[in-house]
């Protein structure tokens, strides 16, 4: 989501198109390309070749002649040189996960993430929870944070004291939250969450109708306020929230690595407004 939000900003101040390499995932066994869920204004590349490029800028602008900027994303740093860059054709390879690259263009990137089908078409009664409560989305995210030793190393594992500060201060500023809750791994949760946190008036967002996680994730959006975890998948959520008045909770340590953890307060996987515990 990042990579495209940021490749769309830049399409839409240089009057150009995007183009989405989605070749890596016919290599990858344990994701899968998962942005066809949304509105998006682009076209998808499934085999990457330099010609193929070459075919597809030629092809689309009658034009022969023309140089590709290309960037790779150096990730824990913001490229001033990017955000000012007005070349039609630019190249874009990494992640690109600071909200600074597309800002600018905020209200498009917002509309682009809108569900194909509407979620209160797919999930209508849980549109009715987020919207007739003080809905707070509460995100924790387990698997691959605690299998995966290179993901533990970078982003740790929020401890149950952040959920507990934040539903607490949470709760001292808007009247009767209900909280809805996501995890993947809600077994954990039931077991393990609710009663360590002593949480109440809460949802366990688990229903047959969430297919896919953009629906999960456009639900987040549709609550008034937000808890997230350490994770792009609850980031996306707040900042797709467009409640003038929500309160976003994030944690104080996103990254367990000093050098991602620098970045990030200097603004990567920063929300405007945020409330740091």
């Amino acid at each position: 989501m990042f990579q495209y939000a940021v490749a769309r900003s830049l399409a839409l101040q240089n009057k150009a198109n995007v183009w989405l390499d989605v070749s890596w995932f016919s290599k990858d066994t344990l994701r899968q390309y998962s942005l066809d869920s949304f509105e998006l204004n682009c076209k998808l590349v499934t085999e990457f070749k330099k010609p193929l490029i070459t075919r597809i800028a030629g092809d689309k602008l009658g034009i022969q002649k023309f140089q590709f900027n290309y960037y790779n994303d150096s990730i824990w740093a913001l490229n001033e040189k990017l955000i000012s860059d007005t070349n039609k054709f630019i190249h874009l390879s990494g992640y690109w996960a600071w909200p600074q690259y597309f800002e600018n263009n905020s209200a498009a990137v917002q509309k682009d993430f809108r569900l194909k089908i509407p979620l209160e078409t797919a999930c209508p009664k849980w549109v009715d929870i987020a919207i007739q409560n003080n809905s707070v989305s509460l995100h924790i995210r387990r698997s691959d944070y605690l299998s995966d030793k290179s993901n533990f190393e970078l982003f740790g594992f929020l401890g149950i004291d952040y959920y507990r500060k934040a539903i607490n201060y949470i709760s001292k500023q808007i009247n009767a939250p209900a909280f809805l809750l996501f995890s993947d791994d809600l077994a954990w949760v039931k077991e393990n969450f609710i009663a360590a946190t002593g949480i109440k008036n809460y949802y366990l967002v688990e229903d047959d109708c969430f297919t896919d996680h953009a629906r999960e994730l456009i639900l987040m959006s549709y609550c008034k306020h937000n808890i997230t975890a350490n994770s792009s998948f609850s980031w996306w959520g707040a900042w797709l929230n467009q409640n003038a008045n929500k309160i976003v909770i994030q944690p104080q340590t996103w990254y367990a690595d000093a050098t991602a953890q620098a970045a990030y307060q200097k603004g990567i996987m920063n929300i405007r407004g945020s409330i740091k515990l």
